[in-house]
């Protein structure tokens, strides 16, 4: 099973290489710091989150399928959970700890609540 995670990390990271180069080649202009910011805020807040909460399923889910809805899935929950923590009374300087917290679980659900396959 962590032969399956280290494996799509791997992958996650050359789809982040990838993003990286295509959009240099899309901005020209812009310097390569501002570029692997943007990437890395995007991956940060949508794609590493969301695909790890979905871990959970990855026998039934596919690597391609769980990136895909775990995009929209952390697209959802933070966009909640900021709205009710902004009710709350709590500064949006402080909403950079949600993705974080979120990647946290995700690595939870990964590593301990995942059913691992019983040897045969």
């Amino acid at each position: 099973m962590l032969d399956r995670l280290k494996q799509e990390l791997t992958q996650l990271g050359i789809i982040l290489v990838g993003s990286i180069i295509l959009f240099k080649l899309i901005f020209l202009n812009e310097p390569l710091g501002s570029i692997i910011r943007i990437i890395l805020s995007i991956f940060y807040i949508f794609i590493i989150p969301g695909y790890l909460m979905l871990y959970y399923w990855n026998a039934k889910i596919e690597f391609i399928e769980r990136t895909v809805l775990g995009i929209a899935l952390s697209g959802a929950i933070l966009g909640v959970v900021s709205y009710y923590i902004a009710l709350i009374g709590l500064n949006v300087n402080f909403h950079f700890i949600l993705p974080l917290l979120l990647i946290l679980a995700g690595f939870y659900i990964a590593l301990i609540k995942t059913p691992h396959p019983q040897p045969k």
